[in-house]
C-alpha cells in the first residue's frame, strides 16, 4: 500500500514539475512576443529591400524577374529567383500594413517555429527526468533563433518548416499529409534550402525500410498514408515556376563569396573553444558550442544503448557536413539535431540529492532558465526608431535624390543596393546588390567593392557606363583623394551612411546649385569641434549645414555637428531642437542625450541635464561611458552636490591619458576639496601643475594658489 502511495506522490510531483515547466515556457513566450513585436525593422543589411522590390516587380510585370532589372550592369545577369512567393508575401503585407504588418510576420514565424519546436521535444517525453533538461533546450533554442529573427528574410521560414517536417515525420498522423503542400510552399519561398528537405525525407524514408527489413514485415496498407505523401514531397522541387533549373541554385559556388559575405565564412576553431556569457548571456560561438556538445552527447547515449535510429543518425550528420559549408548553417545543424535531443535526453533530476546538492543545482537551474530574460534584454536593449530604423539606411540620400529633376545610373556599394532599388527604382538604375553570387558575379562584386579605393577599377566603370550620380559609403575616408582625379564629379548631399556625387556633364545646373565645399562628411564625425572650426569658415560650413539639414531634417549627423557648434558657441536654445531631431529619429544612440544634456546644463537647468546624461549613460558602452560620466560630473557641479561631482568626475576623467588637460585635473581636484578629500585634491592638482602649459600663466597661479591654501609645499608641486 504504502508503495502505491510513493507512486502516486511521485507521478503527482513529476505533473506539477511537467505544469511548471510548460507555464514558464509560456512565459517565454509572452515576453519574447513583447520583445519582438515592439522591436522596429532594422537594417542589419538591406535584403529585405531587395525582396520587396523583387516582389513589386512581380506584380506590377505579372512575371517573375529573370535578370537584374534594377541595374545598370551590361550584359544583364540572368539567375533564378528561388525565393519569389517570400518576395510576393512580404511585398503584400507591405502594401496594406506597412512594416508593422512585417513586424508582425517576424513574430508570427519566430513563435511558431519555438512552439513546434517546444512540442517536438516535449510529445510522448514521459520520464520526468527529462523535464528539465528539455525544457533548458528549448531555452538555448529561443536564445540562439531570436537574433536570426530580428532580419526579415526567407531563411525564417526555412527554419520553421524544418522544424514542421521533423514533428510530422517523427510523430506520423494524419497531419503527415500536408507534406506535400508544405514542401510546396518550402521551395517556393526559400528554394535553395531543398536539400535540406530532401535530407530529411530521405532520412525518414530510409529508416522506415530499414526498420522493416530488420523485422521482416511487410509494408501495411495504413502505412502507405506516411510513404506516400513523404514520396510526393521528394518532387516538391518541380512545383515552382523554375521547374528542373531550381535543382543546381544550392550547388552555385561560394567559395569567394564566402571572403565578403561574413555568414557563409567558415566556422573557426578558436570559436569551437569559445564560452563566453556577458551580462548572463551567452555569445553566438558559444551557443553554437552548447548544441554541439549537447547532440554528441546525446548521440553518444544512443550509440551506447544501442538505440540510434538511422534517421537521426543522417540528420545529425547532414547537420555536421552543412557546417562546413558556412557559419549561417549552424542554425540549421542545431534544428536537424533535435530528433537526438529528445529521443535521448540527459537525464537531468534534483530527486535522490542531498540537500546541499538540491541547492546548488537548483540555483544553477534557476541561472539558466533565468537567463533569456536577460537575453532578450541584451538582444533587444534601447529600442530604435518604430517601425524603422533609419541608423543605417541612405534615407538622406534618398531624400535628395526623389527631390531633385534628374534620373539616371547611381554607382553605388552594393551594401546599399536592396534599399536603393526598392525607393529609387525605376527612375534611378543601381550598379549592383548583395544577390551575390546567385544574380550577380564575384567579379561585379570586386569591380564594386575596389570602385572606391582604387583609381583605374572606378576609371574603368565611369567610362564603360557614364553614371550620373556616385554613392559612396561615409567610412570611405580615402575616396576623398580618388574622386580628385574626376573633376566631373562633386558631392551635393551627405547622410549617416553615405556621400553623394554628382556628374556636372549630366547635370550642370543641379552641380552648381547643391555643391558643397565647405563641409568634409567623412571627418567631422569623432573630430573636435573647435579642430573643425579652425579649419573652417563658420558661416560658409554652417550655409553647407543648413543646406543639407533643409532637404534631410532627420540626419545624425549633420544634426549632431550642428549642435555640437551651437553648445561650442555658447547658443545652448539652438543647439536642443538639433540634439531633439537625433532623440526623435535614433533613440538607442547617446548622442542626442547627450548633446541635450550640454545644451540644458550650459542653461543651467542642472536637474534636466543629469536626466539627459543619464538616459545617455544607459545607452554608452565602453569608452563612450567615460565622457558622460565627466559631464555628469559637471552636471552635479552646478547643483552643488560635489560628493556626486567627485565621483562621477572620477569615473569620467581618466588622470593617466595624454588627453586628459590641466583644466580637467584642476577640476577634478576641486571637486575632491569640495566634497572633503583633502589629501585626494591634493594629488590632483600636483597633476594638473605638472601638465599646465608653461605659457598658461593664470592657470598655472591658480593652481598653486589652491596647493598653497592646502598647504602643500612648494618643492612638492
Amino acid at each position: 500500500m504504502n508503495i502505491y502511495k510513493i507512486t502516486a506522490k511521485r507521478i503527482a510531483e513529476d505533473f506539477e514539475l511537467l505544469k511548471g515547466l510548460q507555464l514558464y515556457i509560456l512565459i517565454l513566450f509572452v515576453i519574447s512576443l513583447c520583445y519582438l513585436i515592439r522591436w522596429p525593422v532594422e537594417a542589419m543589411d538591406t535584403d529585405l529591400w531587395y525582396h520587396l522590390s523583387g516582389g513589386r516587380y512581380i506584380f506590377q510585370n505579372q512575371s517573375l524577374p529573370h535578370n537584374s532589372f534594377f541595374s545598370f550592369i551590361s550584359p544583364v545577369r540572368n539567375w533564378i529567383d528561388y525565393y519569389w512567393l517570400f518576395q510576393v508575401l512580404v511585398y503584400k503585407i507591405y502594401s496594406f500594413f506597412d512594416y508593422y504588418g512585417l513586424i508582425f510576420l517576424r513574430v508570427v514565424v519566430y513563435l511558431a517555429t519555438i512552439y513546434l519546436i517546444k512540442n517536438f521535444l516535449f510529445t510522448k517525453a514521459r520520464d520526468d527526468r527529462s523535464h528539465i533538461y528539455l525544457t533548458v533546450v528549448v531555452v538555448l533554442y529561443m536564445i540562439f533563433l531570436l537574433p536570426r529573427f530580428q532580419l526579415i528574410r526567407p531563411h525564417a521560414f526555412s527554419y520553421f518548416f524544418i522544424a514542421a517536417f521533423l514533428y510530422f515525420l517523427e510523430f506520423p498522423s494524419k497531419k503527415v499529409m500536408a507534406l506535400p503542400i508544405l514542401a510546396a510552399l518550402w521551395s517556393n519561398l526559400h528554394g535553395i534550402e531543398y536539400p535540406v528537405m530532401l535530407l530529411i525525407i530521405f532520412s525518414f524514408v530510409l529508416d522506415f525500410f530499414i526498420s522493416h527489413l530488420r523485422k521482416k514485415e511487410h509494408i501495411q496498407k495504413v502505412e502507405l498514408y506516411y510513404i506516400i505523401p513523404m514520396v510526393l514531397s521528394l518532387g516538391a522541387v518541380y512545383f515552382t515556376p523554375h521547374g528542373s533549373a531550381l535543382l543546381g541554385v544550392p550547388f552555385i559556388s561560394t567559395e569567394y563569396a564566402s571572403q565578403y559575405i561574413v555568414e557563409l565564412g567558415n566556422i573557426k576553431l578558436v570559436d569551437l573553444l569559445t564560452f563566453q556569457a556577458p551580462m548572463f548571456c551567452p555569445t553566438f560561438p558559444t551557443m553554437v558550442n552548447f548544441f554541439l556538445i549537447l547532440a554528441g552527447i546525446s548521440l553518444g547515449i544512443s550509440i551506447s544503448k544501442g538505440q540510434i535510429r538511422v534517421s537521426h543518425l543522417l540528420l545529425f550528420a547532414g547537420g555536421i557536413f552543412l557546417l562546413t559549408k558556412g557559419s549561417r548553417f549552424v542554425y540549421e545543424f542545431a534544428l536537424l539535431s533535435l530528433p537526438l535531443f529528445r529521443a535521448h535526453p540527459i537525464p537531468l533530476s534534483l530527486t535522490g540529492l542531498t540537500k546541499k546538492r538540491k541547492w546548488i543545482w537548483g540555483f544553477l537551474l534557476a541561472f539558466i532558465l533565468f537567463s533569456p530574460i536577460l537575453c532578450f534584454k541584451n538582444y533587444l536593449g534601447n529600442q530604435p526608431k518604430y517601425p524603422l530604423s533609419p541608423k543605417a539606411l541612405p534615407e538622406g540620400i534618398v531624400t535628395f535624390l526623389e527631390r531633385i529633376p534628374a534620373q539616371g545610373y547611381i554607382m553605388n556599394h552594393p551594401n546599399t543596393g536592396g534599399y536603393l532599388q526598392w525607393m529609387l527604382y525605376p527612375k534611378y538604375k543601381i550598379f549592383m546588390d548583395m544577390e551575390v553570387p546567385f544574380l550577380f558575379k564575384d567579379e561585379d562584386m570586386f569591380m564594386a567593392s575596389n570602385a572606391f579605393s582604387d583609381e583605374k577599377i572606378l576609371r574603368k566603370i565611369l567610362l564603360n557606363y557614364d553614371p550620373a550620380f556616385i554613392m559612396v559609403p561615409i567610412v570611405k575616408k580615402g575616396f576623398k583623394g580618388v574622386i580628385k582625379k574626376f573633376p566631373d564629379y562633386v558631392m551635393v548631399f551627405f547622410d549617416q551612411v553615405g556621400v553623394l556625387y554628382i556628374n556636372k556633364r549630366h547635370y550642370p545646373d543641379l552641380g552648381l546649385e547643391y555643391e558643397l565645399k565647405n563641409v568634409d562628411p567623412y571627418e567631422i564625425i569623432g573630430r573636435n569641434i573647435q579642430e573643425i572650426m579652425n579649419k573652417k569658415d563658420k558661416d560658409s560650413l554652417l550655409k553647407d549645414l543648413f543646406k543639407t539639414v533643409k532637404i534631410y531634417p532627420d540626419c545624425l549627423i549633420t544634426n549632431q555637428i550642428l549642435a555640437k557648434i551651437f553648445n561650442n558657441e555658447g547658443e545652448y536654445r539652438k543647439a536642443i531642437p538639433h540634439a531633439e531631431a537625433i532623440i526623435r529619429n535614433f533613440p538607442e544612440t547617446p548622442t542626442g542625450y547627450l548633446l541635450k544634456g550640454d545644451a540644458l546644463k550650459g542653461l543651467k537647468s542642472y536637474a534636466q541635464a543629469i536626466c539627459f546624461y543619464e538616459k545617455a549613460l544607459q545607452r554608452s558602452d565602453g569608452g563612450d561611458k567615460q565622457n558622460v560620466y565627466k559631464q555628469m560630473g559637471y552636471g552635479y557641479v552646478g547643483q552643488k552636490q560635489y560628493g556626486k561631482a567627485y565621483r562621477f568626475l572620477k569615473k569620467g576623467i581618466n588622470i593617466f591619458s595624454p588627453e586628459t588637460t590641466s583644466r580637467d585635473l584642476f577640476d577634478l581636484g576641486s571637486a575632491a576639496l569640495l566634497s572633503g578629500k583633502v589629501d585626494e585634491a591634493a594629488f590632483f592638482l600636483r597633476l594638473a601643475n605638472k601638465k599646465v602649459p608653461p605659457e598658461d600663466i593664470k592657470s598655472k597661479e591658480r593652481i598653486q594658489q589652491q596647493l598653497s591654501r592646502l598647504g602643500v609645499p612648494e618643492e612638492d608641486y
